[in-house]
């Protein structure tokens, strides 16, 4: 496992490069409005909330992951946190739309709309098609390590 690299984007740190290129990434598709640790429950902070711009009148919470399988994700102590903080907050299928898993890149996305820790509830998203390839590798070029100047 790689030591993740604490990257600015739009004049935010994340704690990862892999989580500013899912937010460059974000910004160049155009359908998600994003926000960058949106809340705090003990034991877990998800990455992003994620408004579907026109589809959903509700954000969906998101958890960035260099995985590329859903198998690894939800055998890690990262996926107990998750559902131990959902399990305590019971409300939050109230005031959001599932959660969302990005992996390493838009090969790896997951979706689970039902809050619920059991793998069947989990599906993967289509296969990414060629714009959005290359919105990826733009992602990839937006956030790119900089020496400093």
């Amino acid at each position: 496992m790689h030591a993740s690299i604490p990257t600015t984007y739009r004049g935010i740190r994340f704690r990862s490069r892999l989580e500013a290129k899912w937010a460059a990434h974000a910004d160049l598709d155009g359908s998600v409005r994003w926000k960058y640790e949106p809340i705090e429950f003990p034991g877990w902070i998800p990455d992003f909330s994620w408004e579907f711009i026109g589809r959903s009148d509700k954000p969906a919470l998101v958890e960035v992951k260099p995985v590329y399988t859903l198998e690894s994700f939800l055998t890690s102590a990262d996926c107990l946190k998750m559902f131990d903080a959902v399990l305590a907050n019971p409300l939050l299928a109230n005031n959001f739309h599932g959660f969302f898993l990005l992996g390493v890149s838009p090969e790896h996305v997951w979706a689970n709309r039902d809050f619920g820790g059991n793998s069947s509830r989990w599906r993967q998203l289509s296969l990414p098609d060629i714009e959005e390839q290359h919105c990826w590798a733009k992602a990839s070029n937006i956030t790119q390590w900089k020496a400093p100047q």
